[in-house]
């Protein structure tokens, strides 16, 4: 399971990929989100995933509600998404997400801008992420557990965009 792309748009979303050959049971998985919120404080949350498989060489959308009301997330009767009625404090400058499994073991962590967050243990970096003000904003993704059982994918560092909703 990878973090394959987020928004930073109104909503904010986070997209998973299952990038096995099998489905992958992700009920009690979940995202830890840091971000700061209008004034500059830190905001944290974690967007648990209620009951859903993700076929194999699939993907969801996890995406927020800005002003939620707090309820239980709804699966999108695609499968393609689920909504959680919270708000996602995600900025462009600085903020990070990782996943874990039910188990609490991390399988992926992003970050972007000015963020100084580092993965999970036993993540560790293939490279540092950012580059100068004002160029594009880049995910920074950890090292994969390479060698480790039931590991399917590479284990070289791995780059995708982030969309700011700005074009």
């Amino acid at each position: 399971m990878l973090i394959s792309e987020l928004s930073l748009s109104s909503p904010d979303w986070i997209e998973l990929v299952n990038v096995t050959s099998v489905p992958v049971d992700l009920e009690d998985w979940y995202v830890e989100w840091f971000g700061t919120d209008g004034g500059g404080n830190t905001q944290t949350g974690i967007l648990t995933i209620p009951a859903f498989t993700l076929p194999a060489n699939s993907w969801v959308v996890l995406y927020d509600e800005v002003g939620g009301t707090g309820d239980p997330p709804d699966v999108d009767v695609s499968g393609t998404a689920i909504q959680y009625h919270e708000n996602i404090w995600w900025v462009a400058e600085s903020s990070s997400a990782a996943l874990y499994d039910a188990s609490d073991n991390p399988h992926d962590f992003v970050r972007w801008g000015g963020t100084t967050y580092d993965p999970p243990s036993p993540l560790t970096w293939a490279d540092t992420p950012g580059g100068p003000a004002g160029a594009p904003i880049h995910l920074g993704r950890p090292q994969p557990r390479c060698g480790q059982s039931g590991h399917k994918h590479g284990c070289g560092f791995l780059r995708g965009h982030v969309n700011t909703g700005s074009g």
